[in-house]
């Protein structure tokens, strides 16, 4: 479904931020990224998602090389990009608007994953009133609301607190499980990386390059995370970063 092949990106001044960096993700799976601030992680979903070219190496996604933004591939940005003005029905919307999807399928839409998100009382609210967690929601609803074969998420939960992190965790998965969505989530958890990628791909150096790619094939089970395996990959990522 996703395939790097030798990917390099320099930026002016011969800044190299990436350097042949390799790999896949099947259809359906969701690999989780993880590395030290700086080494290139947002800049590779920049790439993925079609709003910055690579230098060198190429990039695919279904089989169709990635030379600009496309329908299907959703992108969460860390500053979630919320239009201050619109209510938070209509942030999830937007998209929807956008590509003139009837407004009846809109509204199922948006109410299905209002619920789903925690964020029912809230439709009529404006993001200033919301807090971070709440805005981080509407931003992964509003992607969501596309019917994306691919979403990208850079620290889609970074702002939660622990139990909403892992409720909002749980109901990505279980996205996952109906739709057959493709993901591909960068995070600075350790916890978070396991529980929800099926690989765990370890990033270091700058420019940054594979360190290690950890199988994960519990991810996401019922109590997963209460299980020796979980620990012991835990333990494996964070060996794995330590040695960055």
């Amino acid at each position: 479904m996703i395939r790097v092949d030798h990917l390099c990106k320099e930026f002016e001044q011969g800044a190299r931020v990436i350097e042949d960096l390799s790999f896949s993700v099947e259809r359906g799976q969701s690999l989780t990224i993880i590395g030290p601030s700086g080494c290139g992680k947002t800049t590779l979903l920049y790439i993925l998602s079609g709003l910055i070219r690579p230098s060198s190496g190429s990039v695919s996604i279904g089989g169709m090389e990635v030379n600009g933004p496309s329908k299907d591939v959703a992108f969460i940005l860390q500053d979630f990009g919320l239009l201050p003005w619109k209510s938070v029905t209509d942030n999830i919307c937007l998209g929807m608007k956008i590509r003139k999807i009837p407004q009846e399928e809109q509204d199922a839409r948006a109410k299905t994953l209002i619920g789903e998100l925690g964020l029912d009382g809230h439709e009529d609210d404006y993001p200033a009133t919301l807090s971070g967690g709440e805005r981080q929601r509407v931003a992964i609803g509003r992607a969501l609301a596309l019917e994306p074969q691919v979403l990208l998420m850079d620290e889609p939960f970074s702002s939660l607190d622990t139990l909403n992190r892992e409720k909002l965790q749980d109901a990505l998965w279980d996205v996952r499980r109906r739709t057959g969505l493709t993901t591909l989530i960068v995070t600075h958890s350790i916890e978070e990386a396991v529980f929800l990628g099926d690989s765990i791909l370890v990033l270091g150096g700058r420019p940054c390059s594979v360190r290690s790619l950890i199988a994960n094939p519990h991810a996401g089970e019922e109590r997963y995370r209460e299980a020796a395996s979980f620990f012991s990959t835990c333990k494996e990522v964070r060996k794995a970063v330590e040695t960055i």
